[in-house]
C-alpha cells in the first residue's frame, strides 16, 4: 500500500518518469515477444521521452492477420504480466535475484535495438540511456546482494523491485484505461 500510495503522489513529478518510461518498454517488449512469437521479424524497438515507444516488425502476407491479432494487444499484457512477475519474484532473495537479471537480460536487448534496430526518430536516445541507467542500477544492486555481507542486502533489491513492479502494474493499468476505455478517438 505504501508504494501504491508513492506512486500516486508522486504520478506527475519527474521523478517517477525513469520507472514510467521503463514501462513503456516493457509494453513494447509485449508486442516484440508476441511477434516473436509469431514467427514474425522484429527490427527495432523505440521508447521516447515523451513516454511512448514503437516495435518495428514485420511478417509474411500470408501470417499477417492471424499476427496482427496476437502482437498489437500483446503490448498492454505484456507490461500487466511484467509488474506482476516483478511482484512476485519480491518474495524471495533468490527470485527477487532472479528476476533482476532476467529484467537485465531484456535491458541488453532493448539496448542492441536502440543502438542497432529501426528508428523512426533521429537522435532520440532515450532508450540507450533508460537502458544504461537501469543496467547500472540492477548490477549495482545485485553487487551488494552477492558480494557484500551488509544485513539488509536482499532487502534493497526487492524494495526497489517492489517499487518497479508496483509502478509497472499501475502505469500499464492506467494505460489501458486511458487507451482502450476512456479515449472516444475512433482510430485509437
Amino acid at each position: 500500500a505504501l508504494y501504491l500510495t508513492t506512486c500516486v503522489l508522486l504520478w506527475y513529478s519527474r521523478l517517477l518518469l525513469p520507472l514510467k518510461l521503463f514501462t513503456t518498454f516493457l509494453h513494447e517488449l509485449g508486442h516484440a515477444i508476441a511477434a516473436w512469437a509469431t514467427c514474425s521479424k522484429v527490427t527495432g524497438i523505440e521508447v521516447h521521452a515523451d513516454q511512448g515507444g514503437v516495435t518495428h516488425w514485420s511478417t509474411r502476407a500470408d501470417r499477417i492477420t492471424c499476427a496482427k491479432h496476437i502482437v498489437l494487444p500483446a503490448g498492454y499484457l505484456g507490461s500487466a504480466a511484467w509488474g506482476g512477475a516483478i511482484l512476485l519474484c519480491c518474495a524471495h532473495p533468490a527470485s527477487s535475484r532472479a528476476i533482476a537479471f532476467v529484467l537485465m537480460g531484456t535491458l541488453v536487448v532493448a539496448l542492441a535495438y536502440s543502438l542497432c534496430g529501426d528508428n523512426s526518430r533521429e537522435r532520440d536516445w532515450t532508450l540507450t540511456w533508460l537502458s544504461v541507467v537501469l543496467l547500472l542500477l540492477l548490477g549495482g544492486l545485485l553487487y551488494v546482494s552477492y558480494r557484500t555481507e551488509w544485513p539488509y542486502r536482499d532487502l534493497l533489491l526487492a524494495k526497489v523491485l517492489l517499487l518497479i513492479g508496483t509502478m509497472n502494474t499501475l502505469f500499464s493499468t492506467y494505460d489501458i484505461w486511458t487507451d482502450c476505455v476512456s479515449r472516444t478517438v475512433d482510430i485509437s
